[in-house]
């Protein structure tokens, strides 16, 4: 399949994910499945895409967990807002979630969700990152390839995250 898509030839594609559907067994079979509703919704197509992942989220787990993107779309394309948005407000606050939310926002043309969205996502990476500097000073500077990386860290935490304590890039190298 992976062949015929990358030739654009979506007809074979559709119909060499079909057969590899025919031949799964419970919870296998994502990548088709998952692929085969992308495939849908591309051609505008969300009625087929949620017809194919329904039962296969309906397993919960990890197959609910390997479809959950194409689903989440395929009810929104369908303006199935409200259960797209109650599958993602489970998932927490995690970036995964954030996306999520930021695609829903997006659909919704909620520009104040998107904000918030957008903001949690980025105040995650950034709280990420800071931990990353934290540790860095902890540990020493854990070999950095060129001597200016901590430089250009530097600047571009004092442009996004001003006042942020740096000095743990100051810390010798260790490797």
């Amino acid at each position: 399949a992976s062949y015929f898509h990358c030739q654009r030839d979506a007809r074979e594609e559709r119909r060499q994910l079909e057969r590899a559907l025919e031949s799964r067994t419970r919870e296998m079979g994502s990548e088709s499945v998952r692929r085969l509703a992308e495939l849908h919704l591309s051609e505008g197509r969300a009625v087929e895409a949620l017809a194919r992942l329904e039962s296969f989220a309906a397993q919960g787990g990890v197959a609910a967990d390997q479809v959950l993107e194409p689903h989440l779309f395929a009810l929104i394309a369908l303006g199935r807002c409200a259960e797209a948005r109650a599958k993602i407000d489970a998932l927490g606050k995690t970036r995964r979630a954030h996306w999520l939310r930021i695609a829903l926002a997006r659909a919704e043309d909620d520009h104040a969700a998107l904000r918030e969205a957008g903001e949690g996502l980025l105040r995650q990476v950034l709280d990420e990152l800071l931990g990353n500097v934290d540790l860095c000073g902890e540990m020493g500077k854990p070999g950095f390839a060129h001597a200016t990386d901590p430089e250009i860290l530097r600047e571009v935490l004092a442009l996004i995250a001003p006042g942020v304590d740096t000095s743990g890039l100051d810390a010798e190298a260790v490797y």
